[in-house]
């Protein structure tokens, strides 16, 4: 056996192992399931004749994570939040409230989108302010099928989906075990633009139509 095929296995293997790993795992920090992995032949891409894909679903958001037999890269379906801002689709003074998974909108809570990412290129709240409190719960630690919480000072920055979660908490609008049943649900659907009461997945959706 040549080096390249000994190479070449060991690589199959190594994927062979991350793919039983992601899929025990179930569920990733942002909310993030494993739909499959798919080996790529030459007749798809001709420069590399071993690619394989994997797809993750969140919510109705499919991200596609490629990588060839070298191990680089090759593409990706994230959207850097940097990039909405870069375009103009979001302005560092722009305000957002937060609007629950059931619909209704909180306008005592004051937030912004900053720009940079979190975790697997999720977009980062800062909530400012809910109504007159000084501090809420925020998830602080994954615990296998449920969240621990640490009570944190305001202004607090976080993933969206963790902000969206801490709210949820906070208003007593699920509980524990509803969240982590909607948890694919909660993030950036909950915060809206108040110059135009534009949701922040919207922005998005449109800013990835127009990079793709």
């Amino acid at each position: 056996m040549s080096r390249s095929d000994e190479a070449l296995l060991s690589y199959g293997e190594d994927w062979h192992a991350l793919e039983e790993r992601l899929r025990k795992s179930q569920r990733f920090d942002e909310g993030y399931t494993l739909l499959d992995v798919v080996d790529v032949g030459r007749d798809l891409f001709t420069d590399l004749w071993l690619i394989r894909l994997l797809r993750f679903q969140r919510g109705d958001e499919i991200i596609v994570y490629s990588e060839n037999a070298l191990g680089e890269r090759a593409g990706s379906g994230w959207i850097a939040p940097k990039g909405l801002f870069e375009q103009g689709f979001i302005l560092p003074d722009d305000r957002f409230y937060f609007v629950d998974d059931k619909g209704d909108p909180h306008p005592e809570v004051k937030c912004r989108i900053l720009k940079r990412g979190g975790g697997g290129a999720s977009f980062v709240a800062e909530i400012q302010s809910v109504g007159k409190e000084t501090e809420i719960p925020v998830p602080s630690k994954w615990a296998g099928d449920h969240h621990e919480y640490a009570t944190e000072k305001l202004p607090i920055v976080n993933t969206t989906k963790r902000c969206s979660i801490a709210l949820h908490k906070y208003f007593g609008i699920y509980d524990e075990p509803a969240i982590m049943k909607r948890y694919n649900h909660l993030g950036e659907r909950n915060f809206r633009r108040v110059r135009d009461n534009r949701l922040l997945w919207d922005l998005k959706e449109e800013y990835r139509r127009g990079v793709s």
